[in-house]
């Protein structure tokens, strides 16, 4: 295993991660800074909301292309260019995609501002498993439908992920099961440390929480 591929590897896929469309786009299209508007987040949801559902549409789309693109690069190193062995590229694709992740939510090229990583993940499952992704897309898609919450959603497709893994990992994926299920777990833990203010705001506002219940006893 050559070293200073992967250490190279991990950071462009980092940078291709931190490319970050939705304050690029912003900037360069509408003349502000989506960051300081709406939420005050980076997140397609604030895309959405200021901007509209067209341009948010395309920055989910451009952010899923950096997932896979970021993952592919492992197996464009090994196809084209002999390097990783057939049982390293695919450890190193799941390596590449957090790469992304990580850069989507702690973009350098946007001084460490970034979105909440659902969409680049879901580029990273594209390029990994198709049935990983059917779990995580499907799931994220029948919870949104019930409740109407994207953040709640986004986070149900990486927990649905995680468990159906730690599950069906060894029968799916065989001996990649126990990195999968790493994989997935980490993929989940990022997409609920993302999201935590908005789903505290949505169980205050759903009265799931209620505060102060004992102190009035």
């Amino acid at each position: 295993m050559d070293y200073l591929q992967i250490v190279t590897g991990t950071l462009l896929a980092y940078l291709i991660g931190s490319i970050p469309t939705a304050v690029w786009v912003s900037k360069w299209i509408y003349g502000i800074d989506i960051r300081e508007h709406g939420s005050g987040d980076a997140s397609h949801t604030n895309i959405h909301r200021v901007l509209g559902r067209r341009t948010g549409i395309k920055v989910q789309i451009f952010d899923a292309l950096k997932g896979l693109l970021a993952a592919e690069l492992a197996y464009l190193f090994h196809r084209h260019y002999g390097v990783f062995s057939d049982i390293e590229y695919p450890l190193l694709m799941m390596t590449f995609g957090l790469a992304a992740v990580m850069g989507h939510i702690f973009p350098v090229l946007a001084g460490f501002r970034g979105g909440k990583g659902y969409h680049v993940s879901l580029g990273v499952l594209i390029a990994i498993h198709p049935l990983a992704t059917a779990v995580f897309a499907v799931c994220s898609l029948v919870i949104y439908l019930l409740f109407r919450y994207p953040q709640l959603a986004y986070v149900a497709g990486g927990v649905a992920l995680a468990i159906f893994v730690a599950l069906r990992g060894k029968v799916v994926f065989g001996d990649l099961g126990l990195p999968m299920l790493l994989f997935s777990i980490s993929l989940a833990m990022m997409l609920i440390l993302t999201h935590r203010e908005e789903l505290q705001r949505m169980a205050l506002q759903r009265g799931f929480l209620i505060r102060g219940r004992r102190s009035r006893r």
